[in-house]
């Protein structure tokens, strides 16, 4: 069961990630690289939750 819960946390934290790739991106019509994006971000870990809460509800639809 833990298994299974870290291995749904780490699937979910990785389409959380890719979706931030994404959102960062196209977010800025610059084109401007990632790192530049979360270091002029007020609070960048409020993108890397929200990227894996989205990531989460992304793998438990998917179920």
């Amino acid at each position: 069961m833990q298994k299974s819960a870290a291995l749904d946390f780490l699937i979910a934290s990785l389409i959380g990630a890719v979706l931030l790739v994404i959102v960062g991106f196209f977010a800025q019509g610059d084109g401007l690289s990632m790192s530049f994006w979360l270091t002029r971000t007020s609070e960048p870990w409020t993108w890397v939750l929200l990227g894996i809460l989205v990531g989460s509800g992304l793998r438990y639809l998917t179920r």
